[in-house]
């Protein structure tokens, strides 16, 4: 019997039939803890992800959905007579069921009994949870998503300034693009929770590394589970981190055990002042409301130097897009694979902050 036969048969032995529900664990972006606290919050007795589909974008591709509705209801002006506005809300939410039935059916002992996983994948799989937490690394169409669906919303926010030191040293992002996207991202969900609240919340990462066990009490009584129910002394492994990259083979997904180099609060700590004065100037605002400090110095000199990388930048990304469509993949992976080569050349070996590089005001 295969190792990874004989997981899905001890899945089937645990099975117990719930009437499960869907919760969402978004991620500001990549790079922003997504995995962590997917790891913790699995390791609930009712709660289990859907294994084989491990990030499953489907909030984060859903803005058609919308036109879908209203090219329906088009249609049945047309045909027969005008219809009542309000039949488009029950139809966008019926969208929205289908797709969480998607994902329960993902968990189910017959699904995982036919489509086998492989054993790396299976953190957090359980037959027919009483949650599903389905997880994307993206708050693409978070407002869309109180309008199609009533489930409860996590999203793990990060210090920007980590995550894209971060997306730099793994799969070589370019400063502007990951810097503009941080933002966007973190002004989108800072709009959505103030309106949508009670199905909607946040959490920071730093506070998740700082503080496990007040944070996800926090989080099992958002989303409706005993909180007495965990063991909050059990230890979470690392996956994915920048700071266990294999050269030759990249992304470490495998269970690694914390050592004294593993620092995921400062991963910022040796930036420049170039790009402490350029994200302070893109994303500052959404730095400080998230509680996140900035070094800032400023003056004249950098302001006028913002302003004319504001004009350049969508030239760059245009053209950088267009690369993206011309350039075969293959090809672009390597490229930005070897920008991350790079990028990690200059990692510190201990990140701490050095406080005197900046001053803070």
């Amino acid at each position: 019997m295969s190792q990874t036969t004989a997981a899905v048969d001890a899945l089937k032995q645990k099975h117990v039939a719930y009437p499960s529900r869907v919760v969402f664990l978004l991620g500001v972006m990549p790079r922003s803890g997504t995995n962590f606290l997917y790891e913790l919050i699995c390791a609930h007795p009712d709660c289990g992800g859907t294994g084989r589909i491990s990030e499953d974008f489907l909030i984060a591709n859903a803005h058609d959905l919308n036109h879908y509705v209203n090219q329906v209801h088009e249609s049945w002006k047309k045909l027969w007579w005008p219809h009542d506005e309000a039949l488009k809300d029950p139809l966008l939410k019926a969208l929205g069921h289908g797709l969480e039935t998607y994902l329960i059916s993902l968990t189910s002992p017959r699904w995982l009994a036919e489509h086998p996983h492989n054993p790396k994948y299976l953190q957090g799989v359980k037959p027919s949870p009483p949650v599903v937490i389905a997880r994307t690394p993206s708050v693409e169409n978070l407002a869309l998503l109180p309008k199609i669906s009533d489930a409860k919303v996590i999203v793990i926010v990060r210090d920007g300034r980590s995550v894209v030191e971060s997306g730099q040293r793994t799969f070589g992002w370019f400063f502007e693009d990951s810097t503009q996207k941080w933002a966007r991202s973190a002004r989108d969900i800072r709009s959505v929770t103030a309106n949508h609240a009670d199905q909607i919340t946040y959490v920071r990462y730093e506070d998740l590394v700082n503080n496990k066990e007040n944070i996800l009490k926090q989080i099992f009584t958002f989303i409706g589970v005993d909180p007495n129910k965990y063991d909050y002394q059990n230890e979470t492994p690392i996956r994915g981190s920048s700071t266990y990259f294999n050269p030759q083979d990249g992304i470490n997904w495998q269970a690694i055990k914390e050592t004294k180099e593993f620092d995921p609060l400062n991963r910022w700590a040796k930036w420049s002042r170039s790009k402490h004065e350029r994200f302070n100037w893109v994303a500052g605002q959404e730095l400080e409301f998230f509680d996140y400090l900035p070094m800032r110095r400023g003056g004249t000199l950098w302001t006028i130097l913002n302003l004319f990388l504001d004009l350049l930048w969508p030239i760059r990304h245009r053209l950088r897009n267009l690369a993206r469509k011309r350039i075969p993949k293959p090809v672009r992976d390597q490229v930005l694979w070897k920008r991350g080569q790079i990028n990690r050349k200059f990692m510190p070996k201990k990140e701490t902050p050095n406080q005197n590089e900046h001053v803070f005001r």
